[in-house]
């Protein structure tokens, strides 16, 4: 079982006057809601594709105060079968901005922010520690790993959905509750997973795999995943690592359980409870002033350890040409790393420290990749490792006035 975030006061706007129709007033006719829980709760969205549309309907209709949607993707003509927040004239626009614009039209009460990005790599880790619940609708396992990881290390459920044609599957996931998402990926969907990358790990320029699915199949699958949100939120019986699989040729719900597996390292990683707020940190800033504040905290052989690899020279094997450059690794493409003398592929230096000698020690944080208001890493002499957040991000767009604090 999972704990419920504390349950907030009812407002003016929770209370129903007799006479006066409200919003919310046939879901107050439910024994036992709350609509102030829906009010306070803040809620990240991994994709805003089929299924993504379908979880955004369903929040913005029951009052989710805040909504953060991420997706880096463009809408085209075939979301238009799929997807209920688009229109033809939405074709070509953004994913995220549009879901959002859309969502503030169903309901002006809530609040919502467009992530332009990708999940895995442009939402800071200080966000997932101020949310209530994650609700997964990508189609590829290194979004689910990534927020698997981020939502066992801020303890928070995150509740995941995948659809195939005429089937799907919701899933429900507390890392601190038994098996998590990382627990159930098979030796064959890493191998699969891997074969997107070359061997120097830079992603290759094959297209990613089409996804077919149903209109129908997508809202199932969402409404299953949003109901299972409501019930954590308020407080009612909560069970995770467990799936529900449909399958729409039958019409039949199967129901899978999943076990910690003792090979699943992630149940050991660091949780973000110990974290030091630096209101003057920002992605805004450079290398070198985090360099300054975190030695300034910690010590002078204090360095910065960064959770991605940045690639600041290509090597052409046969010596025909070599750059100099600053990039952040899961930018670059196969493409990107091929001699333009001799097309052999280029190999790459990288680095993961900052300890003052980097040729980018004047690039900002954003120039490498790093999100707002993510947790940096210290590394102390004897291997200790402190957190830092950059908490000044709090006071900028996007996230400035969203969060309580």
């Amino acid at each position: 079982m999972t704990d419920a975030p504390a349950m907030p006061p009812a407002t003016a706007d929770d209370v129903i006057v007799i006479g006066e129709p409200t919003r919310y007033e046939r879901l107050h006719a439910i024994e036992g809601w709350n609509q102030a829980v829906l009010r306070a709760a803040c809620v990240l969205v991994g994709g805003a594709g089929a299924l993504g549309n379908e979880i955004l309907k369903n929040l913005a209709l029951l009052g989710v105060g805040r909504l953060i949607i991420v997706d880096f993707d463009t809408i085209d003509v075939t979301n238009l079968t799929r997807s209920v927040l688009y229109r033809q004239a939405d074709i070509g626009a953004g994913k995220a901005a549009t879901a959002a614009a859309r969502v503030r039209e169903i309901n002006p009460d809530v609040q919502v922010i467009a992530i332009d990005g990708s999940v895995i790599h442009d939402v800071g880790l200080g966000v997932f520690r101020r949310l209530n619940v994650v609700l997964g609708a990508v189609d590829n396992l290194e979004g689910r790993l990534s927020m698997n990881e981020r939502c066992a290390r801020a303890e928070i459920p995150w509740i995941d959905g995948g659809l195939d044609a005429f089937k799907g599957i919701a899933r429900v996931f507390s890392a601190a509750a038994g098996g998590c998402y990382r627990c159930t990926v098979s030796a064959d969907d890493r191998r699969s997973m891997n074969m997107r990358y070359s061997c120097q790990n830079i992603r290759l320029d094959t297209p990613d795999p089409v996804m077919p699915t149903t209109p129908t199949i997508a809202s199932l699958i969402a409404a299953l995943q949003v109901q299972e949100m409501v019930k954590f939120l308020h407080g009612a019986s909560f069970e995770s690592s467990y799936a529900l699989r449909f399958d729409g040729t039958r019409s039949e719900f199967t129901r899978i359980q999943y076990q910690r597996s003792p090979s699943c390292d992630l149940h050991d990683e660091p949780d973000l409870h110990h974290v030091h707020h630096d209101a003057d940190a920002s992605y805004r800033m450079t290398v070198r002033e985090l360099l300054g504040q975190v030695r300034a905290r910690f010590g002078e052989r204090a360095f910065v350890h960064l959770d991605r690899d940045i690639v600041t020279r290509l090597n052409c094997p046969n010596g025909d040409h070599e750059r100099d450059l600053v990039m952040p690794a899961f930018r670059l493409r196969q493409r990107d790393v091929v001699c333009p003398s001799c097309g052999a592929e280029c190999t790459t230096t990288k680095t993961h420290h900052i300890t003052g000698d980097e040729p980018f020690i004047d690039h900002t944080l954003e120039q490498l990749g790093i999100p707002a208001l993510h947790v940096m890493a210290a590394q102390l002499p004897g291997g200790v490792i402190e957190l830092v957040e950059l908490s000044g991000d709090l006071q900028h767009a996007p996230y400035h006035g969203f969060f309580s604090d």
